[in-house]
């Protein structure tokens, strides 16, 4: 299995990740589980710096057969 493409944001609020240039500096709107819509906003992260390869997962965002907890299932982490 592969890891998803480097994500190029996360919400400022819920940490949710984004991969579409388009919607960067708009608000998130990311619902968990039939909760409200996040209020948060993308900030843009889309240096390679910027994240680092999940050490839980090992970078394939799967973790015991199942989506890995603690990237998201992207197989990245943010570095800072």
């Amino acid at each position: 299995m592969t890891a998803r493409s480097l994500p190029l944001a996360i919400c400022a609020a819920c940490g949710a990740y984004g991969y579409d240039r388009q919607t960067l500096n708009e608000a998130c709107g990311s619902r968990k589980q039939g909760s409200e819509p996040c209020g948060g906003h993308w900030l843009k992260r889309d240096r390679f710096t910027d994240w680092l390869s999940c050490h839980t997962c090992k970078g394939t965002g799967y973790f015991e057969a199942k989506r890995c907890p603690t990237c998201k299932n992207s197989g990245w982490v943010p570095a800072r």
